[in-house]
């Protein structure tokens, strides 16, 4: 073989290794679009996830003041929203307010609730998920919370009750909080739950039921709530009024303030 050849058939070689090597690459997700992380609040992507801060001041002699929050980028559906205060709250501050079930979305119904510790309104909330949302861990560490539900329909079994989970990612593995939530009478309803200590960053919390009457027990919500607070609070940080541009923050006092106090909001709003 000439030298020309050689030079010649050393070129088609070093072409399809490179070749080669591109296929495997593709193949295996290096440097590919699927390689990218999940977004989050430092990588987050509008359409799926929002993050900001805000602020709400109550004045003295008052029991409750609210600021509205726009969504940078309006959202296709209505997201889930958390709000959680920075630092360490005021004195009279919740710590933490979530909302899985906004008021005024429109009453839900989990139909033949069952009796099996179930994802609620399943399997209807695997298509059209109400009560997933993703909270900041120290948000909730250690905790006592109420978690609320208004409940329009009552479960008929008599002993059904809603509880609260908690993972580090949305598919489990699954810790249940301490405590559980009675539904067999309508109205306003509210226990307490807590939370052990927890060191991660981020926890998806969704909002399960057990003990349902199976066929035949339907019982309907209008709103699902959870309001996290230290052990002498007395005052709460709540989410309200969500739609696909934004929200209201509000906090309510159970008494006039005694003081003036602004407090600074981590706001967390996720679609998907």
């Amino acid at each position: 073989m000439t030298t020309e050849k050689r030079a010649a058939f050393g070129a088609i070689i070093l072409v399809i290794l490179i070749i080669v090597g591109d296929l495997a690459a593709g193949f295996l997700g290096i440097g590919s679009p699927s390689a990218k992380p999940r977004p989050d609040c430092t990588n987050n992507v509008p359409a799926i996830l929002q993050c900001g801060t805000t602020s709400v001041t109550i004045s003295a002699g008052t029991t409750t003041a609210f600021t509205a929050v726009t969504f940078p980028v309006a959202f296709a559906q209505i997201p889930n929203v958390t709000a959680t205060s920075l630092g360490a709250p005021p004195p009279g501050i919740f710590a933490s307010g979530f909302t899985f079930q906004a008021p005024g979305a429109g009453v839900q119904t989990w139909t033949s609730m069952p009796a099996a510790k179930t994802y609620i309104y399943s399997p209807g909330a695997l298509i059209n998920d109400c009560c997933t949302i993703v909270v900041p861990g120290a948000g909730i560490s250690g905790l006592s919370c109420s978690f609320t539900a208004d409940i329009l329909t009552a479960s008929t079994s008599g002993t059904a009750v809603l509880i609260v989970r908690f993972s580090t990612t949305r598919t489990g593995p699954l810790t249940d909080a301490s405590g559980s939530l009675p539904i067999s009478v309508n109205g306003p309803q509210t226990a307490v739950i807590t939370f052990p200590t927890i060191t991660d960053t981020v926890d998806y919390v969704s909002v399960w039921g057990q003990n349902g009457g199976g066929i035949g027990d339907n019982p309907q919500f209008f709103a699902i709530t959870l309001g996290c607070s230290l052990s002498n609070q007395a005052w709460g940080i709540l989410v309200a009024g969500i739609t696909t541009t934004g929200f209201q923050v509000q906090i309510q006092d159970n008494a006039p303030a005694v003081f003036t106090n602004s407090v600074s909001i981590q706001w967390i709003a996720i679609n998907g």
